[in-house]
Parts: C-alpha cells; sequence; structure tokens
C-alpha cells in the first residue's frame, strides 16, 4: 500500500492508514508531495513512479490530487481511496460509520435515479426547481473500492445527475453552503432558466458568488449538475467535501461538467447545497424535507 500526503494534510489520517496496514501485515509506503491550495499537476518524480505500483493507494492531501495521476493508477490495477482535502474533525464526524450500509442505500438510490425523467427540487424557503435527467447510471461515491481500478472517495455517500442541457428551470435556494464561500450567512436565491442562471439574489455571499460566475466563462452560469446525500454521520461544515453528503441535501454545481462525462467545458465549477429540500423523479419522492426515503 502507497500513502501519499503533504506537510500541512492532518496526519492523524494517513496515520491511521499506515497503522491499519501494518497490523494487518500490509508492506507500507508513505510519499510526500509538495502542499498546495491549488491542484498540483506537476508531482515529484517518486511519486508518479509510484502510482499503480501497490495494489492500494490512498490519497491525503491538502489539494485534489490530480485526475488524471488518479486515473493513470487505477489504470494500472491499483484501488484508489482519496480523502483529499478533508480535515480531522472531518475525517472523525464522517468516515466513522459502516460504509457498506451507506453503500447499499446510495447504490439503491443509483437505481432509481438510473430511469431518467423530470426531477423536482423544492424546500420550505422557495426551492422549486424542475429539470430533466436522461436515462443511464448517475455517478455515485460509495467510499468502496473492492476492485482493482476502482476510485473511492472518503466521506462517502454522495449521488449526482446531470441535467439534459436546457431543461432546468425554476428557483434554487442555497441554505448550505457554496463551494469556497463557507456555510451560508442568508439564502441565496439563483433564478435559473434554459439551463442556466440568469439571476443571483441574496446578501454579501450572494455578491461574491456572482463575481465567482462572472470571472470564468459564459458556461460558468450552466446548471451542469445535481443530486444528493446518503451519508448520515455527516453534517455542514462549509466544506462542500462534506456539506454535499449530507443524508437527505441535495446540491447543485455550476459550469463545467465535462470531468462526470457530461458536454459542458468551462473554467469554473462550484457546487452550492439546499438544507432540508425535497426531491421528486416523475412524482416519486426520494427525499422528504431533508429525510431520505430510501431503505438499503
Amino acid at each position: 500500500m502507497t500513502v501519499i500526503t503533504d506537510g500541512i494534510y492532518p496526519q492523524e489520517i494517513p496515520s491511521a492508514f499506515v497503522s491499519a496496514a501494518a497490523s494487518a501485515g500490509a508492506a507500507v509506503e508513505v510519499l510526500s508531495t509538495p502542499p498546495s491550495g491549488e491542484v498540483a499537476e506537476n508531482l515529484p518524480l517518486g511519486v508518479v513512479e509510484s502510482l499503480g505500483r501497490q495494489e492500494v493507494l490512498v490519497l491525503c492531501t491538502t489539494a485534489l490530487f490530480p485526475r488524471p495521476a488518479r486515473q493513470q493508477a487505477a489504470r494500472r490495477g491499483a484501488r484508489v481511496l482519496s480523502l483529499c482535502g478533508i480535515d480531522a474533525a472531518i475525517y472523525r464526524r464522517s468516515c466513522d460509520l459502516n460504509h457498506h450500509q451507506v453503500a447499499r442505500v446510495t447504490e439503491h438510490a443509483a437505481l432509481r435515479l438510473a430511469a431518467g425523467g423530470r426531477y423536482h427540487v423544492t424546500s420550505k424557503e422557495g426551492t422549486d426547481l424542475i429539470l430533466e435527467v436522461a436515462p443511464g447510471a448517475p455517478i455515485q461515491l460509495t467510499g468502496l473500492a473492492r476492485c482493482a481500478g476502482e476510485i473511492a472517495v472518503l466521506p462517502a455517500g454522495v449521488l449526482a445527475v446531470l441535467p439534459v442541457p436546457g431543461t432546468a428551470r425554476g428557483w434554487a435556494v442555497v441554505t448550505g453552503s457554496i463551494e469556497g464561500l463557507g456555510l451560508c450567512e442568508t439564502p441565496v436565491a439563483l433564478e435559473v432558466a434554459d439551463g442556466r442562471v440568469v439571476e443571483i439574489a441574496g446578501g454579501r455571499q450572494a455578491a461574491a458568488l456572482a463575481r465567482r460566475l462572472r470571472e470564468g466563462d459564459t458556461d460558468s452560469f450552466i446548471l451542469a449538475e445535481t443530486g444528493f446525500g446518503t451519508n448520515p454521520r455527516a453534517g455542514y461544515s462549509g466544506n462542500i467535501l462534506e456539506d454535499e453528503r449530507v443524508a437527505g441535501s441535495c446540491h447543485i454545481g455550476l459550469g463545467q461538467n465535462a470531468h462526470l462525462g457530461g458536454p459542458v467545458w468551462s473554467r469554473t465549477h462550484l457546487d452550492l447545497t439546499i438544507r432540508a429540500p425535497t426531491v421528486r423523479l416523475n412524482g416519486d419522492i426520494l427525499i422528504e424535507h431533508g429525510v431520505l426515503q430510501i431503505a438499503a
């Protein structure tokens, strides 16, 4: 097993994996990469050479580990587990659970979403968002990498679907968090028409969100993704990597979705979360007022 970390990342997390692997009699290699607040595309030579050399690769870095490098390791047969971008509190809270149970709920939800159709999100704060989803397998993060070549992410427990381009319409009132801006101080309301955000209203964070989207490109305003969380231990922390996993939460993603298999290329991808929504697919309730209606 290879564990990759950096000097800023909370060391209790990689240490826990190293100890567990050593107790099981596994050989463990620990490699360091320079800490960075950005996605580091230029990895140290020793890290690059290690990718895929071990059967298990555990990523514990402050920045998101480069996607091409993760995929390279998986193609070479490694099982990859990413814990990038989280802190010790998130690890203790959101990762201390029955991952097989979370995987079952997530997989059952994925089966229902795979049918596609009319996806409708409402909330008491005023969310009323409708979009169409094409039939097909949704993106799901179960937290388990059972087979060679699989990539898993912790915290576990989130699904996402890509809207049929141009179909999203209505209002999304964001009450959870905004990626890069933290927990919502006040609700941020987004009007969506023909698949794009056309108006943003609210306080300081609404203005900051609008500015960030304008600094991107014209496709930054596309509603490119939506989904919900299935992790019963996750809580709203202001870190989107935990917030969008909260069981019964809903998230929307703006900007690029090419990295998720969609058609939109953009310099921007921002996720935003909605607390206690009701989510319906073709009229069937998947979440009701923030409570999952999906059994394991």
